[in-house]
């Protein structure tokens, strides 16, 4: 989930709470002027419009509450990278140093290959610094493939980067994870065909 996302839907539920209040506001002054003008008006609808006016300040406050948790949630996951479920590879002949007498080198055709794994490093994956997930505790629930990110080690190596690997570590992509994270961890899903589809999802969260 992008940063941008996270705000215009924390901008539309704004919207939606000040829509809310404002159509509460709204009918209250409707039925203050239904009572002041009609004292006749039909029973039931007074009794409706009295109704509303006494819920008026539990909607409020439950609104209030949604949108106050709604935000913490979001703030808390500020995105996730997925990684693709698959790349075509290209084969070039292998160049020999010497081919043996009579034998012929043999060309392979590209090749489609399924991810296999998702995993962190510190600094870029070339120096090969692997880190080791360990479980965390994110909004309450246990994540197992968890690792600690752009900590104070980290920074001179250039941060942490991700790595999606496809037909385990034949290829893999890479991607720098967003200085501002401080929590990782893995989830990994199927489709339909039972292939692996993984991401890690990132939080500003810091957790021991």
């Amino acid at each position: 989930m992008s940063f941008k996302l996270i705000y215009l839907k924390t901008c539309c539920c704004g919207y939606l709470f000040q829509f809310i209040s404002d159509f509460v506001n709204y009918m209250l002054l409707l039925s203050e002027k239904w009572l002041s003008v009609d004292a006749d008006y039909d029973d039931k609808m007074l009794k409706h419009l009295l109704r509303i006016m006494k819920m008026k300040d539990k909607i409020l406050s439950t609104g209030i509450l949604f949108f106050t948790c709604l935000g913490a949630a979001q703030s808390a996951i500020a995105y996730e990278i997925v990684c693709p479920k698959s790349v075509t590879v290209i084969y070039a002949k292998p160049d020999l140093k010497q081919v043996p007498e009579g034998w012929d080198v043999s060309e392979k055709k590209q090749d489609l290959i399924s991810l296999s794994g998702v995993g962190v490093y510190s600094g870029k994956p070339v120096d090969l610094a692997v880190l080791k997930p360990n479980p965390v505790i994110i909004n309450g629930q246990k994540q197992q493939l968890g690792w600690q990110v752009n900590r104070e080690y980290d920074n001179p190596y250039g941060g942490n980067w991700v790595g999606c690997s496809y037909n385990y570590y034949e290829v893999e992509l890479t991607r720098q994870i967003d200085r501002s994270m401080k929590t990782c961890w893995a989830v990994y899903s199927q489709d339909k065909y039972q292939a692996t589809l993984a991401k890690l999802v990132c939080s500003t969260e810091v957790v021991e």
